[in-house]
């Protein structure tokens, strides 16, 4: 969380505050769940568009991660299930 703060924020790990490790979990875990830019508004209190701009950042910086959500999502709906690393299903 603290690597995803020190990105978006553009500050060294080191300089990472609790504040904006608290911010760079937050945004971690909203964009895995598909949380919206006012979601993420409403839980860090900060505006939507403060917030799209976090997300906008983030996408930016980690730029595979999107089109892999992409083939996860393809991915269900091709198979009718998802897989974990150790072979776990979640039937869809």
């Amino acid at each position: 969380h603290a690597h995803t703060a020190a990105q978006i924020f553009g500050v060294t790990l080191d300089q990472v505050t609790h504040d904006q490790r608290q911010v760079g979990k937050r945004i971690n875990f909203s964009i895995m769940y598909g949380l919206t830019p006012y979601g993420l508004s409403r839980d860090l209190n900060i505006t939507p568009s403060e917030a799209k701009q976090y997300i906008d950042a983030y996408f930016e910086r980690y730029a595979l991660v999107a089109p892999w959500m992409e083939s996860i999502v393809e991915e269900a709906i091709k198979q009718g299930f998802v897989e974990t690393l150790w072979g776990r299903r979640r039937y869809i």
